[in-house]
This record gives C-alpha cells, sequence and structure tokens, in this order.
C-alpha cells in the first residue's frame, strides 16, 4: 500500500482541491466559509477551528478520512497564497503557495485491521512544510522546499527547479507523457529510522505479499551500485559515488546524514523517472549534468 499517498492527498487537499465548478464563483468570505466549502474532503472536530491570517487561512484539528478506513489529522494547517479566497472556488491551481502542517498524525478507526496497524507503525507526529512558486507564461516553477519531519526518527528535505512545466493541467496520465524539465534537484536526509518506516514500504509493495523481499532488495542493491561505480567522473565524482553506494548499502536502515544534489542546464525530462532501468535512465543525462553527494553514516 503506498502509505504516503494520503499524506500527500492531505499535503494538496487545500492547495489544489477546488469546490464544485460554478459560473463566475464569488470569492469566498472568509477563511470558515473555505473550510465549509471543503467538508466533503476535510474531517472535522468540535475543536476545529478556521482563522483568518495575513496572506491565507490557518485551520486547526483538521483531518482527511481516507476510503474510511485510515484517517489522517493534524493538529494545524496553515495556507498562505495569493487571492486565496478568491481562486479557491475557481477550478484554477495556485500559482504559488506557502503551506505548512503541523502534528499530523495517523487516527485508529476502531475495529478496522489496516487502521490498527498503521497507527501503531507510526507513532511520531509529522510536520510538513511546502512551498513552490510557478510562472505559468514562462511555464517555470521552483519548489524551494519540501520538507517531511517526523521527529526523532529524522526528516527529509527536498528543492528543485523546473522548466516547460505546465502548472495548470491536471490531466496526468503518468511521467511517461509529462513535458516538464528539471534542471536542479536538492536532496537531505536525517535518517534514524524514517526510511524504513516510511519509505520502505512503498518500495516493496509492488512486490509478492507472500515473498520474503530482503533478497530481491539485496539483488538491486549491488545492481544500483555497480551503475553508481561505472558512472562517468565528469558526471560524478568517486567521492560522491562511493557516497551514494554507500547510502544504497545501507538502505533501508540508512542511519545518519545523507545529501544528493543534481544540476544541469539542459536539464533531464521528467519522463526520464520513468525508465526501464537505471542505465537507461542515466544514458538520458545531458551532458552537463552533473551530481554530487555526502554521507556521514552513523549505523544502527
Amino acid at each position: 500500500m503506498p502509505r504516503l499517498a494520503p499524506l500527500l492527498a492531505t499535503t494538496l487537499l487545500l492547495t489544489s482541491a477546488p469546490v464544485l465548478a460554478q459560473p463566475e464563483p464569488a470569492p469566498l468570505r472568509d477563511c470558515r466559509a473555505l473550510l465549509k466549502s471543503a467538508f466533503n474532503e476535510v474531517t472535522v472536530t468540535p475543536e476545529t477551528t478556521a482563522e483568518d491570517v495575513p496572506g491565507g487561512c490557518r485551520f486547526t484539528h483538521v483531518g482527511y478520512l481516507l476510503e474510511g478506513m485510515v484517517e489522517y489529522r493534524a493538529d494545524e494547517v496553515t495556507l498562505l497564497t495569493p487571492n486565496l479566497l478568491a481562486t479557491f472556488p475557481t477550478e484554477e491551481i495556485f500559482k504559488s503557495a506557502n503551506l505548512s502542517i503541523k502534528g499530523l498524525r495517523i487516527l485508529p478507526r476502531t475495529g478496522n485491521l489496516m487502521s490498527d496497524y498503521l497507527t501503531s507503525q507510526y507513532t511520531s507526529p509529522i510536520n510538513i512544510d511546502l512551498v513552490y512558486d510557478t510562472d505559468p507564461e514562462e511555464l517555470t516553477a521552483q519548489l524551494q522546499r519540501f520538507s517531511f519531519d517526523a521527529g526523532d526518527i529524522g526528516r527529509l528535505t527536498l528543492s528543485a527547479r523546473f522548466s516547460n512545466f505546465d502548472n495548470t493541467d491536471l490531466d496526468y496520465t503518468g511521467l511517461t507523457n509529462e513535458t516538464g524539465v528539471i534542471h536542479e534537484l536538492g536532496l537531505a536526509i536525517e535518517d534514524n529510522g524514517l526510511i524504513a518506516t516510511y519509505f520502505l514500504p512503498i518500495l516493496v509493495s509492488g512486490l509478492p505479499y507472500d515473498e520474503d523481499p530482503r533478497p530481491t532488495i539485496a539483488e538491486q542493491k549491488i545492481a544500483i551500485s555497480t551503475v553508481i561505480r561505472a558512472l562517468p567522473e565528469e558526471l560524478i565524482s568517486m567521492v560522491s559515488a562511493e557516497s551514494l553506494v554507500r547510502f544504497v548499502t545501507a538502505f533501508p536502515l540508512a542511519y545518519g546524514n545523507w545529501t544528493l544534489h543534481f544540476e544541469s542546464e539542459k536539464g533531464l525530462p521528467l519522463s526520464a523517472l520513468d525508465a526501464s532501468s537505471i542505465d537507461d535512465l542515466v544514458a538520458l543525462f545531458a551532458s552537463d549534468a552533473t551530481i554530487s553527494a555526502t554521507a556521514d553514516y552513523r549505523g544502527e
């Protein structure tokens, strides 16, 4: 089960989900009206509040229910974006936004085994920040920050820069058909169990449920490490390559601090991320592409 999907759904809930389309929709009166218009997607409690703040709205004790099985509830959600109350009733995507989700938890649903299992796995509250800016005319986009902070078990921070990226195109049909080009990507991970808890389940979700995934993971680790060590030094230095190999070797118990940075003015098409193998992906890197990485492995 792609367990991060509900988290991303929560993240996107207030940034891209409009109310039902209506002819010439009027701006919403205030943030309480915005919350009311999203009742079909948002779960509330008697403690739920909606507050107008400079540049947007702040909500407390709001949640998202996934298929009636798992509820994700946040202590506080703050969304800042220009003309929020006028844009939300339309079907337009926000050109820029600053979204903060604090104290995101998975709540048990009494009698639901899947919910009880997930709740037992994820005990740390999560804080999520998403800050982005786009230029629809120039078709550029800047992911200034996406951070996923799970407290004691670690945090992940991502940034990126794109061109030929149409933020208004909601008809997503897979990476193969994406027209965007990525020019810069920065990733930093502080892992004290973060990867094993939140990201490993995604990677093994496609494997047969009745098979031990460890042999497959071990084979993939060897194959990926071999490809990394074979990369040209014009793309990645030997030190950076060994840092990446160290991460792959330690996965999924990659306790420590890790960074990765990719840059290319010619860019890498997003569709390349759908390549059938790492070798096919590497073949699509532009001649000016560079990758750097650092590793500070602490062990378990």
